[in-house]
């Protein structure tokens, strides 16, 4: 199966360092000629924050896939009111196309899910076209276009309903 050797496990303090390499790197790599670099600059810097609030606040989050004791992949978020957000998640270029998306992507539904969350929610760049499909695949809905937004980037939102029923919605 696809990605069936890739861990899905929650960062520990002790991974911090290589957490905050891959994603400066990923970020890097991937964004470099999609974003300004301001908002670059900003971006690696809340991602790495982030890294440091998942250790110790239960309303932040970071999930990595780890293949032979490499990240290759990363979600980070976070749970507030009954709402989980993604705030940025990458795969390793070479290691793309063999389901560690989807894998990260049911870690993080699952992980909401188990906080209580209703509804998940995320901000994709318009220019980033693959990550839109994984989440169009995964039931995502696009719920708002923020034309010329930070920096002046194009994003869209995107939602998904959870478990409404268990929520005593719908």
């Amino acid at each position: 199966m696809p990605g069936s050797s890739v861990a899905i496990k929650e960062l520990q303090k002790r991974d911090r360092d290589k957490a905050a390499k891959f994603v400066t790197r990923m970020m890097k790599l991937t964004m470099k000629d999609r974003v300004a670099k301001e908002s670059l600059d900003h971006l690696i810097s809340t991602a790495v924050h982030t890294l440091d609030q998942a250790i110790k606040d239960p309303n932040q989050y970071c999930l990595l896939a780890v293949k032979d004791g490499e990240i290759v992949g990363i979600a980070l978020g976070q749970v507030l009111g009954g709402v989980g957000r993604i705030d940025w998640m990458a795969v390793e270029p070479k290691q793309r196309r063999r389901g560690i998306g989807k894998r990260l992507m049911g870690a993080v539904e699952g992980y909401m899910i188990g906080r209580g969350c209703h509804k998940m929610t995320l901000q994709a760049y318009n220019s980033h076209i693959p990550a839109l499909g994984l989440y169009l695949n995964w039931g995502m809905v696009p719920e708002a276009a923020l034309k010329q937004h930070l920096w002046g980037d194009d994003y869209v939102v995107m939602s998904k309903w959870l478990e409404r029923s268990r929520h005593g919605k719908g």
